[in-house]
């Protein structure tokens, strides 16, 4: 038979020690890739990935003791393993060092990958926080913005509100650059540690809802600032068409000649009259087409004005759906605006004014005329 080496005394104590450190560095993984796979508190992410990063190093203090023990044990191993032949529990020591060593490899590109991917998510984590009170901030104020009263400048003043506004949200595109490209450095970094541990990130596809959402909101804000910045542009100028037109058919109104009969005026002035009175009713036929004009301006320009305030209460609209808690406060303020007389009410009276005007001007014109024919047919038998 063949007599097996002799054992050393110390190598089945220096096999336990791995043995021991095998089992931590067991454990020590198990603990990080239970951090890595269980799900940010959506609540408080940045707070929650602080104390994973915190325990975190505690894992990475964790391995550089074992390493160091490893270490200590493999200086100890050294001079046993150059004995020949080896015993059969020192014949174990390679293997077992061998797999310590693997892990500490092992472990060590989990902790660097998996703090790369902390580090990027908390980032991408404070940027997302910041960008959500940018983007809230403007649609707090486009909320606010609504129906344009009929107030001195309304128009001038909407716009130059509207232009100071988007200025404002141009500025802040470099903070959504931002947001996109941290996402970019979390979505590589996840990748790393899919391809190299087959570990999938728990939270990246939140984060990339988030972050498209975010964008959405500030392509939305920016659609609503330009679309309405253009619907009053365009009501200013058809507001100055309609003003013209108005004016227009005032200053008719105003400056039409006056042929009421006097009791002194005798045949030849009453016939003078009557002959004046006749173009003042032509004059009057004639710009009676100017009405159907000063309808259409009046109408067109509701309509822009309309088209604005309904765009401005459907966004808010959309706004309150998410936060149904501040539904009292808009009531309220809705209750006051509606007491308020709007640009659209405003025209709408105006149009109406002039047009009963016209009709009552043209039938006391009218009635001028007859009397005009009666007095100079009561004149002549005279």
């Amino acid at each position: 038979a063949v007599e097996s080496a002799p054992e050393d005394p110390k190598a089945a104590e220096l096999a336990s020690k791995i043995d021991k450190i095998n089992r931590a560095l067991d454990q020590s993984k198990k603990e990080i890739l239970s951090r890595l796979r269980a799900p940010l508190d959506t609540r408080n992410p940045t707070q929650d990935l602080a104390n994973r990063l915190q325990e975190h190093e505690k894992s990475a203090q964790t391995l550089r003791k074992l390493e160091s023990e490893k270490s200590a044990v493999q200086r100890e191993m050294d001079p046993i393993l150059a004995k020949k032949p080896l015993g059969p529990t020192a014949s174990t020591l390679p293997l077992k060092l061998s797999a310590a060593n693997n892990k500490i490899d092992d472990i060590n590109t989990l902790i660097d990958l998996y703090n790369k991917k902390a580090t990027a998510s908390m980032f991408l984590e404070k940027q997302a926080q910041n960008v959500e009170g940018i983007v809230s901030g403007f649609e707090e104020q486009l909320a606010k913005d609504g129906a344009i009263f009929d107030q001195p400048n309304a128009l001038p003043s909407r716009n130059q509100q509207l232009q100071v506004m988007r200025m404002d949200v141009a500025s802040k595109k470099d903070e959504f650059n931002k947001l996109g490209r941290d996402l970019d450095v979390t979505e590589q970094a996840c990748s790393s540690l899919q391809r190299s541990f087959n570990e999938y990130c728990p939270d990246i596809r939140r984060q990339e809802n988030d972050v498209k959402q975010l964008k959405n909101r500030y392509a939305i804000v920016n659609n609503q600032l330009q679309e309405r910045s253009a619907l009053t542009q365009k009501a200013t100028n058809k507001k100055q068409d309609f003003q013209n037109a108005a004016q227009s058919l005032d200053f008719f109104l105003v400056n039409l000649p006056n042929n009421t009969i006097r009791p002194t005026d005798d045949v030849a002035q009453i016939t003078a009259k009557q002959n004046s009175q006749k173009k003042v009713m032509e004059d009057i036929k004639r710009k009676s087409g100017d009405l159907d004009k000063l309808k259409f301006l009046s109408r067109d320009l509701q309509s822009v004005l309309n088209e604005y305030e309904v765009k401005s209460n459907t966004y808010r609209g959309t706004l309150n759906d998410d936060n149904d808690d501040d539904g009292d406060d808009d009531d309220d303020n809705e209750s006051i605006l509606k007491k308020r007389q709007t640009m659209a009410q405003s025209i709408q009276r105006k149009e109406k004014d002039l047009l009963n005007r016209f009709s009552e001007v043209s039938a006391e014109n009218d009635q001028l005329l007859s009397q005009l024919g009666m007095a100079k047919s009561i004149k002549t038998r005279v």
